[in-house]
């Protein structure tokens, strides 16, 4: 219930920061972007999801993206230690407490935002070892009602017209077909 509360009010407080600064960045042809924070993980999807023609939707899809890259890419959370964490309600202070690690302050995670005639192409790459990304491609019965795992599933079926993991899963590739004005 409680993992069901802050999944609500994460994509409400995603949803506010679409409005602001969609038509300028729409001239964007290529950007790339780096950090290594939730809260930046946060920003940047929802500044990148403002360029496509359905924002609040393509924002739920990126910060699932962006936030995995973070806490499963560079700070080597597993599916069930975040289970275990969020059902503890130790999980954002765990995040943080490997954010301060020495290992891990100079890891960053690298969101590329390029357009073409047809489509907006992000690419999230992190620095971490990759994991089985092919077992979350779909929803599972097993995770139907885990605090997590859902994520990828969702932001493929629901956000992004392709997405495809590249490599050992470190790097993915999300697609959004632009609307013919």
């Amino acid at each position: 219930m409680r993992a069901a509360l802050d999944d609500l009010h994460q994509r409400r407080a995603l949803a506010e920061r679409l409005a602001a600064q969609r038509h300028a960045l729409q001239t964007l042809q290529h950007g790339v972007f780096v950090f290594r924070t939730m809260e930046e993980a946060h920003g940047l999807a929802a500044l990148a999801a403002s360029i496509c023609d359905e924002p609040d939707v393509v924002v739920l899809g990126l910060s699932e993206l962006l936030v995995n890259g973070v806490e499963h890419g560079n700070l080597d959370i597993c599916f069930i230690e975040k289970s275990r964490l969020r059902e503890a309600g130790e999980w954002e202070a765990e995040v943080q407490r490997r954010l301060a690690l020495p290992e891990n302050q100079s890891k960053y995670v690298r969101l590329t935002v390029a357009s073409d005639p047809q489509a907006w192409v992000f690419s999230i790459e992190d620095e971490g070892d990759g994991f089985v990304w092919q077992d979350f491609l779909e929803l599972a019965p097993e995770r139907a009602f885990a605090p997590n795992g859902r994520g990828i599933a969702l932001a493929r079926q629901l956000a992004f017209d392709d997405l495809e993991y590249l490599g050992n899963g470190n790097c993915v590739r999300a697609t959004v077909r632009k609307r013919r004005h």
